[in-house]
């Protein structure tokens, strides 16, 4: 497998948070480059808003020539990921990612509610916006990787990838994401693994609220996702995917214990809700378990915290991989 970077992991240095003044952005695409090589990694995954706020289609040409320069100086893959599943906005998308020599574009699915037969029609209605994007994918070359986003299970999206018949789709897996359905994040990867073409390395941790849980984002090795036998799964399935590192700060209610939960996503089990509960034994307490950025702390103090939060995880991530020990796999 091979590692590379998501641009939020600099969700602060990038501009990519609501939070003033570092929400502005002091990281430019080119400076996270050079980041990515300083840390020696093979691949940088940027968030599709933090190259240009406007259409894909009308970025800038010579920001992208730049970019893809760097990121071939460099020895980086190119992804593009983008949360928006539009037919129009993903296919434009895919043709900035031609330009800029990307790899792979991540659009993610979320909120997958209801029983087998609304759930079914959802992955349906999906797919049919996607058929115009698949065909562009495959004209482009460029692999169009599904995301599980918040609260979408492994199971939903495995038919979704069945019926889609084309080498150029795929998942691309979350292993935090697995974790607000609730499922095990290693048995999600290994049920998506034929299908797996990229994924994202994160943690979370997990505290007890009156309706559920809160997922609080952590770095790597310090939460309740189990990486080090995701990647397992990972590399047995597929040894040559990129996976990405990301240590966004981040948190995830989720109301599992509400009666409306339970309609919404009926194929929860016992197991599952029991495993989950078990990971988080601590309340959930808001002012306990604040961001810096929410403390109020000057921006350089913010700043050094993300920078190591960052470089925490990617030490443990790459112990994991065994690229300072003897392999794990």
């Amino acid at each position: 497998m091979k590692l590379g970077i998501n641009s939020h992991s600099y969700l602060l240095a990038a501009g990519l948070s609501d939070y003033q003044p570092v929400g502005k952005g002091v990281m430019t695409p080119l400076e996270m480059i050079e980041e990515a090589k300083k840390l020696d990694l093979e691949a940088i995954s940027f968030d599709a808003k933090y190259l240009s706020p406007n259409k894909p289609g009308k970025w800038d040409m010579v920001t992208a020539v730049n970019i893809r320069s760097a990121c071939e100086k460099a020895g980086l893959a190119v992804h593009l990921s983008a949360e928006n599943l539009s037919s129009e906005y993903l296919s434009d998308l895919i043709r900035a990612g031609h330009m800029l020599g990307a790899e792979q574009i991540t659009a993610q699915i979320s909120h997958l509610k209801g029983n087998v037969t609304l759930r079914k029609q959802q992955l349906e209605y999906t797919l049919n916006e996607l058929d115009q994007v698949i065909k562009t994918a495959e004209k482009y070359k460029i692999v169009l990787s599904i995301e599980n986003g918040i609260s979408a299970a492994a199971a939903d999206l495995l038919p979704f990838m069945q019926a889609a018949e084309s080498e150029f789709i795929g998942i691309s897996y979350n292993m935090g994401h697995s974790l607000t359905v609730p499922e095990i994040p290693s048995e999600a990867a290994k049920l998506l693994g034929k299908y797996m073409k990229s994924a994202t390395v994160n943690d979370f941790s997990v505290y007890r609220t009156s309706s559920g849980i809160m997922l609080v984002c952590s770095p790597i090795g310090t939460g309740a996702v189990d990486v080090l036998n995701v990647l397992k799964v990972l590399n047995s399935t597929n040894d040559d995917i990129f996976i990405f590192l990301d240590t966004a700060a981040k948190r995830i209610k989720v109301e599992l214990l509400s009666d409306q939960y339970l309609t919404d996503y009926p194929r929860i089990t016992a197991r599952a809700l029991a495993d989950i509960l078990r990971r988080g034994t601590s309340e959930y307490i808001e002012t306990d378990y604040l961001f810096p950025f929410e403390e109020r702390k000057s921006e350089n103090a913010i700043l050094k915290w993300e920078k190591e939060r960052l470089e925490q995880s990617l030490l443990e991530t790459k112990k994991l991989l065994g690229y300072q020990t003897l392999p794990l796999f």
